[in-house]
């Protein structure tokens, strides 16, 4: 679910040091298969930042049935050294469970900001039954929140999805899944009712982009790593409005066409452009603002590609951006759409970075042109041969060639052989 709140810009508060509070269930405290939560990968990140000015704060320092392995510390490796472990997440609690506990809980924390993301618990156990009661005690929770601090900043999370349950444990909160983009939309309502210029309330969009594939753990419940990194860019650029922008201008290293692909050099299908900065760096207001990708010719249709940011595979040292497509500038495959034949100019805007770029914007060009697999502008005997290799292929063959499945169903055929047919002989120039 993709939600837009327009809400009050937070200053920067990062001086002096600002007590941060994870608040949330089991996703918050870890140790669902040896995990230490989205709060490892978001300190981490912090830390590369270069605030240092930072505290994590809660009456928890270990995670959820912590030892013998638990957290795994060779993915976590300073778990036990440099990671402030401070937490409120509490294990299997639902919104009126956490409620009771807010009087001791803010203050004991003191929290200048809260990353609160409760819910899951809610319909997990109670389906729809639990979504009005939860986002109301959302609501409450904040009261709480500003009955120790009137100027709490909270940044208030939709929640992940639930997927069914693969790991035989047996988990019942599948049946929760149904419910989850209604109660996240009621979380954005709880944040509109609740912003305020003293205490502002900002939605931070867990849902949107989530793979369920990827990202979850086999439970259906709790996010897998890469899952974990996710949640943690989101809070991570949630919190970059508090970040003073200080340090040197970032600039961009690598610029990589269908990354993540088999194949980079083709550009038969182009699916993804990725970004890499030297760096960690946050984004003056959505990530996808920072980028422009235009086709400039040749024909028609020309104009800005509707682009969408995933973070996900940064680390604690760089900032990733895997760009992808949607819009009339696309085609082909429903679900992961590929640019439509073409020249285009990807803009880096030094504006859309909080320090900046080194030299200002980067602009790179690339190109799409179906049927073309070695990349070098052109459909022609060379491609005709891999073509003809891989016609009649599906995904379970060994010759099935992703890039020359036109419209992404899985076969190469018929359909796939007239689009390449009408491009062979084609330069583009």
């Amino acid at each position: 679910m993709t939600t837009v709140l327009t809400l009050t810009v937070l200053e920067s508060r990062l001086t002096p040091t600002v007590r941060i509070l994870p608040l949330g269930d089991s996703i918050t405290q870890g140790g669902y298969f040896n995990s230490a939560s989205y709060r490892y990968p978001l300190w981490e990140q912090l830390q590369q930042a270069g605030d240092s000015d930072i505290d994590f704060v809660g009456s928890h320092n270990i995670v959820y049935n912590e030892g013998s392995g638990n957290p795994d510390l060779a993915n976590y490796p300073n778990y036990y050294s440099s990671f402030d472990r401070d937490n409120d997440g509490y294990w299997g609690y639902r919104t009126d469970q956490v409620l009771p506990l807010m009087p001791s809980i803010a203050a004991a924390a003191r929290p200048d900001i809260v990353m609160l993301m409760l819910g899951t618990n809610d319909l997990g156990q109670m389906g729809q039954a639990g979504v009005a009661p939860a986002a109301a005690n959302l609501g409450r929770i904040i009261d709480g929140l500003r009955a120790v601090n009137p100027a709490v900043d909270v940044l208030l999370a939709e929640i992940i999805p639930i997927g069914p349950d693969a790991s035989g444990t047996g988990s019942y909160y599948t049946t929760g899944s149904a419910w989850v983009s209604e109660f996240n939309a009621q979380v954005v309502a709880v944040a509109a009712a609740k912003n305020t210029p003293q205490s502002p309330v900002v939605v931070v969009d867990q849902f949107t982009g989530f793979n369920m594939s990827t990202d979850l753990s086999s439970d259906g419940v709790h996010p897998s790593r890469a899952g974990e990194s996710r949640i943690a860019n989101n809070f991570f650029q949630a919190l970059a409005r508090y970040l003073p922008a200080t340090g040197s201008p970032a600039s961009v290293q690598t610029v990589v066409v269908n990354a993540g692909q088999a194949n980079t050099t083709q550009r038969s299908i182009v699916t993804n452009v990725a970004v890499t900065f030297n760096t960690v760096v946050t984004f003056n207001g959505q990530p996808q603002n920072a980028f422009q990708l235009t086709r400039t010719g040749p024909g028609t249709p020309n104009g800005n590609v509707v682009l969408g940011v995933d973070l996900t595979g940064s680390t604690a040292t760089q900032t990733v951006a895997k760009i992808t497509f949607s819009g009339s500038l696309t085609e082909g495959s429903a679900t992961t759409p590929s640019l439509v034949d073409g020249n285009y100019a990807l803009t880096v805007f030094s504006s859309g970075i909080s320090v900046g770029l080194s030299g200002g914007d980067k602009t790179s060009s690339l190109f799409r042109l179906f049927g073309d697999v070695n990349g070098d502008r052109t459909v022609n005997i060379t491609d005709l041969t891999a073509f003809r290799n891989a016609f009649g292929a599906t995904t379970t063959d060994a010759n099935y060639q992703p890039f020359l499945d036109f419209n992404g169903d899985g076969v190469i055929n018929i359909t796939d052989l007239t689009q390449f047919r009408n491009r062979f002989g084609v330069i583009l120039p």
